[in-house]
């Protein structure tokens, strides 16, 4: 499977040799489409989650009392620098993780001092934007006890001072890769919520085996291709965690139309797009060489 996950990341090159059908090249074209855009909010929505995961580290290892958190964490993009900050109950500054994401250097400091303006502005939006969707979507978000984690909320500044939201579930179990239960929700200047969107209508946690490379979920008739959510926590746990170097999505656009498979490759941060007649092609001619 391996070595077909390999074929399957070169298929943008061999594409045209595959008798591909106008139809077909056009749907496909559309997808890919499709797919490079999740990629790219998946990346941004991936250095979100970083921040969030590493900082957390960093306050046990700077040995910070959790008990004094006030207001909780925030990202703040400082042009192109980002931090994630804690703060305590007075307003003044418990840690700040820094990150350059061109380097992937951080560095961090626990020095105490008051938030400047934009630090003060991201969190103030942040725990207001989290306050707002919880009482106007509330019953509609579920944490699933079979997790037994944590909803994780990612608040992200967009143009004309509209937010979006993401919550992905977290889990405490070792070995797993979790996938769905996770929502985007935007919300205007005014702090309105103006789209919710639940991304996946079930929880699964895949087992990650000590010969895993590569791991692989289905979405139903109807839905949407591979999510950001997906890419981004098959970032943090199968990549991150276990050193996975591919997961792929199968789904059907059109419930009564061709099924596709979307693999997305964390070494180039890419995705591709194929029909599973491609993919059937790739698999009968592997078991030809064997």
């Amino acid at each position: 499977m391996k070595r077909i996950i390999l074929m399957l990341m070169m298929a943008t090159g061999v594409m045209t040799s595959l008798a591909i059908t106008p139809i077909d090249s056009l749907e496909l074209r559309r997808l890919q489409q499709m797919a490079d855009s999740v990629v790219d909010e998946a990346r941004r929505l991936y250095l979100y989650e970083y921040l969030a995961w590493h900082s957390a580290d960093e306050l046990t290892k700077h040995k910070v009392d959790v008990k004094k958190i006030g207001m909780g964490g925030v990202t703040v993009d400082d042009n192109g620098i980002m931090h994630y900050i804690y703060v305590d109950k007075k307003g003044e500054l418990l840690l700040d993780y820094v990150l350059d994401p061109q380097s992937m250097f951080s560095i961090t400091t626990t020095k105490k001092r008051a938030l400047d303006n934009s630090e003060m502005q991201a969190m103030v939006l942040r725990t207001q934007a989290i306050k707002t969707v919880v009482e106007t979507c509330g019953d509609s978000i579920l944490n699933y006890s079979s997790a037994d984690g944590t909803l994780n909320f990612d608040v992200i500044p967009m143009d004309n001072g509209r937010l979006r939201m993401y919550i992905i579930q977290g889990t405490t179990h070792t070995d797993v890769q979790p996938f769905g239960n996770d929502y985007v929700i935007d919300l205007d200047g005014k702090l309105q919520v103006t789209s919710f969107r639940r991304l996946h209508n079930f929880y699964i946690e895949i087992p990650i085996g000590n010969d895993s490379n590569s791991i692989s979920h289905r979405h139903a008739p109807d839905s949407e291709m591979i999510t950001a959510t997906d890419i981004v926590s098959f970032m943090l746990y199968g990549h991150d965690l276990f050193g996975l170097g591919s997961t792929y999505v199968t789904f059907k656009p059109h419930a009564d139309g061709e099924g596709y498979v979307v693999v997305f490759d964390t070494n180039s941060f890419k995705a591709v797009v194929m029909t599973q007649g491609m993919v059937e092609k790739f698999v009968n001619e592997d078991r030809k060489d064997k």
